[in-house]
């Protein structure tokens, strides 16, 4: 009896067998598809985040050019400058400074900059400044 107890053991289900067979190429595939998968999502990220990188760089940097420009008409006003313009100047300076610094799902940034392009071109209409953001031309976006 005890040599047939191993003889089981050793055994192959035959129906285990063929389903292995028959599904070697869809377990193959499934695995190198997930293998594919993981190295595009880790370019990908590194892609996206410079990508990112950059184009936060190009908003700061017009950003602070509105910012310097309004801050100087805040201190030495042109005589264009009204009570309501100085308001919309103190106000559009303090949405710049409350700008998002960091990633923030709950926020729509390319909105928030696009209000403030259009605040400062209205600020810059009303007081006969040239609105145009040196380095436009450069931007991508």
């Amino acid at each position: 009896m005890a040599a047939d107890s191993t003889s089981k053991s050793n055994d192959v289900d035959i129906n285990e067998a063929l389903d292995n067979i028959f599904m070697s190429e869809q377990n193959i595939l499934e695995e190198n598809y997930q293998k594919g998968f993981e190295t595009g999502k880790a370019q990908g990220n590194t892609e996206a985040y410079h990508l990112g990188y950059h184009r936060a760089s190009e908003i700061g940097a017009e950003l602070g050019y509105y910012f310097a420009i309004l801050k100087r008409q805040q201190q030495n006003p042109s005589p264009h400058t009204s009570e309501r313009i100085s308001k919309l100047i103190s106000t559009l300076l303090t949405k710049i400074e409350e700008f998002p610094r960091f990633n923030d799902p709950n926020v729509d940034i390319i909105g928030s900059v696009t209000e403030i392009r259009s605040k400062y071109r209205q600020i810059c209409a009303s007081i006969k400044l040239n609105s145009k953001f040196p380095e436009a031309s450069t931007l991508s976006f």
